[in-house]
Formats: C-alpha cells, sequence, structure tokens
C-alpha cells in the first residue's frame, strides 16, 4: 500500500513499481488531494482500495471500478484495517497517517517511513509499539536509510554518535542580512533535490535537518546529544555513523531518491540496478562544514524541541509548518518562520503526551498559538 501516492515521494514509489510489477503488486492508495492524479494511479494499477483524507466529493467513474474507496479522517487506518497487503509505503504528509501506521504495526506489516512528521510526533508511542511487535520502521529518507544502512550488523552499543549530512538547502550563500527579502520562488531554487514546495522551504531553513535530528532520536533509540549535522554540499554522502573505536561508516550514493527506495522494498536483500552510481575513477571532491545555525535558527529550534522533549517537538513541528505556508502564501517574510515558531514554543506550556489524541489536540492548539504571531 503506497499512502502519499500524488506528493513527490510517490511519483517515485510509481517508477520503481513500474520498472518491477513482477516484484511488486500495488494494492492500496491514499492522499488528500489531487483526485485526478489518485483516480489515474487506481486505473493504472488495477488498485483494490482507495483512502481519500478528506470528505471532499469524488467521482467514483473515475476510479478502478473494482476498488473499495474510503473517505474522510480515518479512511488511511480503515483502509489499513481492511485490506490485505504486505509492505506499508507511509509518504502521506502530516498527522493523518499516525492511526494508519500504529494500524500496520499491530498486524506485523512491513513498514517504510516516509513521512517526517509521523516519528518526530508520535515516535515516542510508534517505535516502542514497533519493537513490541517484531516490526521494523524502515526509514526511507535518504539520511536516515543511510544511517539504517551504516548500521546494518552493527552492535549498537559501540555507537558513539551519528552525523546527518545536509545540502545546505538553495540559501546557504546567502548573506544573512539578505534573508529578510528571500522570496519563495528563490527559496524553492533547491540545488540538489527535486522535491514538494514545504520540504524545499524547509532545506532552505534548515529546518528539515532538525526533523531528522528529531525522527533520528526515535528510530535509533539515541540521545540527542549523539545526533550531529554536517553540511556536504555534494550530496554524495548521504550520512554516517562514528563508533567508539574512532571508526566511521559512511554511505554514498548518486542524488535519487530511488537508491534508498530500493534498499526499503527489497529489504534484507540488495536488487541490481541501472541507477547511476557514483565512480571513482574520475575526481571527486567532498567538502563538509558545520552548519551556520545564527543564520538558520531553525535548526537551533528543533534541536531545543528535542532536548526539551514531551509534546515540543509536535509544537515545533506544528509551528513550522503553519509558518512555511504562510510563507509561501506571501503573507510572511522568511525570517519570520523562525520566529513564529521560538514565540509559539515559549507561548505553550510543556508536558508528557499519554497518548496520540494528545499529539493531535496540541498539533491543532500550536497552529491556533502561531496564527497569534503573524
Amino acid at each position: 500500500m503506497l499512502f502519499g501516492a500524488t506528493g513527490s515521494i510517490g511519483s517515485s514509489v510509481l517508477e520503481e513499481l513500474r520498472e518491477h510489477r513482477q516484484h511488486f503488486d500495488l494494492v492500496g492508495i491514499a492522499a488528500r488531494s489531487s483526485l485526478d492524479k489518485l483516480a489515474e494511479i487506481s486505473r493504472e494499477f488495477s488498485v483494490k482500495t482507495v483512502a481519500v483524507n478528506s470528505d471532499v466529493r469524488i467521482n467514483l467513474a473515475k476510479f478502478c471500478p473494482k476498488c473499495r474507496i474510503f473517505r474522510g479522517e480515518q479512511a488511511m487506518a480503515e483502509a489499513v484495517s481492511t485490506s490485505d497487503f504486505d509492505i506499508l509505503l507511509m509518504a502521506a504528509s502530516g498527522l493523518a497517517g499516525i492511526r494508519a501506521t500504529m494500524n500496520a504495526i499491530l498486524l506485523k506489516k512491513k513498514i517504510i517511513i516516509a513521512s517526517h512528521e509521523i516519528i518526530v510526533t508520535a515516535g515516542k508511542f510508534l517505535c516502542p509499539l514497533a519493537q513490541k511487535n517484531q516490526v521494523r520502521l524502515l526509514p526511507m529518507d535518504s539520511e536516515h536509510n543511510a544511517i539504517f544502512q551504516c548500521l546494518k550488523g552493527e552492535d549498537r552499543k559501540s555507537v558513539k554518535q551519528i552525523w546527518l549530512t545536509a545540502s545546505g538547502g538553495p540559501l546557504v550563500d546567502c548573506d544573512a542580512d539578505a534573508l529578510d527579502q528571500v522570496t519563495p520562488a528563490q527559496a524553492l531554487r533547491h540545488p540538489t533535490w527535486s522535491m514538494g514546495r514545504k520540504i524545499t522551504i524547509d532545506s532552505a531553513t534548515l529546518a528539515n535537518k532538525g526533523l531528522e535530528v528529531i525522527e533520528a532520536r526515535w528510530l535509533f533509540d539515541l540521545k540527542p546529544s549523539q545526533i550531529k549535522i554536517t553540511v556536504h554540499r555534494q550530496s554524495l554522502v548521504h550520512s554516517l555513523v562514528e563508533f567508539i573505536d574512532g571508526s566511521i561508516i559512511a554511505q554514498i550514493s548518486e542524488k535519487s531518491m530511488r537508491f534508498p527506495l530500493k534498499n526499503c522494498l527489497f529489504y534484507p536483500h540488495r536488487q541490481p540496478s541501472n541507477l547511476k552510481t557514483v565512480s571513482f575513477d574520475e575526481v571527486i571532491n567532498l567538502s563538509f562544514q558545520p552548519p551556520d545555525e545564527k543564520k538558520f535558527r531553525c535548526l537551533t529550534l528543533a534541536k531545543a524541541s528535542l532536548e526539551a522533549g514531551g509534546i515540543m517537538p509536535t509544537v515545533f513541528n506544528a509551528a513550522n509548518d503553519l509558518a512555511v505556508g504562510l510563507f509561501l502564501e506571501n503573507k510572511i517574510k522568511f525570517t519570520q518562520i523562525p520566529t513564529i515558531i521560538e514565540r509559539t514554543m515559549h507561548e505553550i506550556e510543556n508536558f508528557e503526551p499519554e497518548s496520540v489524541k494528545e499529539i493531535f489536540d496540541l498539533d491543532f492548539e500550536a497552529r491556533r498559538v502561531a496564527k497569534v504571531f503573524i
């Protein structure tokens, strides 16, 4: 099942599935909008189950005639609970996929995680639940997948720290004084990756690295102090693991989401690939430098939310999501994004959530508070 089928990650997954039809049968898809594209996918792959994560009107005639269609906030969770499938690839944005992922864990399915928000906000609940049910959450994000590969067969107690690499984003060379005048069009010109609009802005603010730090804490059961960031502009080294004996293991591949996707889909095996690979017959210059956290404060705020624990990562995620949306609509300046996040984090009193429902409630509350600071 592919949830988030109409997004940029979903498009990469569909491309992979077309290439390996003999290995995979797409039985379920989900999205919040882009219904025409969702219907097209359902017909191309003869999908049995479709989940639309909203209450919008649906033209059933456009979809595969044999498929079941679920609609509403619980659509993905219901689709998971009532479908026959082996793998859930969760690429749906927002918090909507949390309950669906929990259901898949309880069913002991193979789960591929390609959505930051799910682990950032509910990692406290999902990761222990997965461990209890002996379900491995396979990270498809290139940095986390790199860490996952570097840790294979290693004793986790031997890990000193991990290094998540960052391209630096489209504004890495922009003077701090000029950030105030950055337009959405400028912030969307990523030098390395072709991604959705929201995640591209997150890359420009380095909020995406902050979200990845929070994810890594839960996915790999690490202390915040064990998770480091380094700017690697060539985007060939996707992350590194440093061990207590001083050895460092890195995962290297060309810039394509198809590499981590293929690793997850075929795990624990490796599949031959026609993708372009890094050639060491050529001159390759690899550079690394620390991120400028004074210029890109979102990274500092994300790390602070992880250190604070409790509901602060959820507050960070919600305030950032709201602020990025406002920036893309030209309603706030680029430099107001971290300001809105910081003020929201200061306004909301922290506590330790005891249920997923509290996460949803706090997400709503954080967005409400964040709007006050526009």
